[in-house]
């Protein structure tokens, strides 16, 4: 008995019909991370436009109650960005990458350092390492980021922890009361 080859066929189209959405869903790995690795590169630069273009024209950074657009987070950026005279390193790694109904959502994060614009003969390095997830969204012009959820952040100045709200006295101050 012979088989007719256009059932088989059209089973085998369908199988892969369906294979391919799944496939093309998936979230955008390779993409996001070569994102990710320009936004490291223009953080070291100071190149905050560079920075910038990788999110949406409505763009918000997300917490605390308050949110921030674009343009407050741009210049929050860049006058943090002043607090250093070298920028030694910048990273950007993805921890978590899942799909959304609306595109991907990574967590991420992000590391700074550099030596502080101080006194030239105290050199102070610092590095801030920060955790949050951003929302990507497919555009037009390709992965843009959406919101940004900040999940916490660490400072630290000459390899020790510092808390920027209680940060220590200069050597020589006056103790208080005297």
């Amino acid at each position: 008995m012979r088989s007719h080859p256009a059932p088989v066929l059209a089973a085998c189209a369908a199988v892969a019909a369906m294979a391919v959405p799944c496939a093309a869903q998936k979230a955008p790995r390779k993409e996001l991370e070569k994102s990710y690795s320009a936004m490291a590169q223009a953080l070291k630069r100071r190149d905050m436009d560079a920075f910038m273009k990788h999110m949406t024209p409505d763009y918000q950074v997300l917490g605390n109650g308050k949110g921030k657009d674009a343009k407050t987070f741009k210049a929050e950026m860049a006058l943090r960005l002043l607090m250093l005279k070298t920028i030694t390193s910048t990273s950007l790694t993805i921890t978590a990458l899942k799909e959304t109904k609306d595109g991907a959502r990574a967590s991420v994060t992000m590391a700074v350092a550099g030596v502080l614009a101080t006194d030239p003969k105290q050199p102070h390095t610092l590095k801030s390492v920060s955790k949050h997830a951003d929302n990507w969204a497919k555009t037009p012009e390709g992965w843009r980021i959406k919101t940004t959820e900040p999940a916490g952040s660490q400072l630290y100045v000459d390899g020790k922890p510092f808390d920027p709200s209680n940060p220590p006295k200069p050597a020589g101050a006056a103790k208080p009361g005297k």
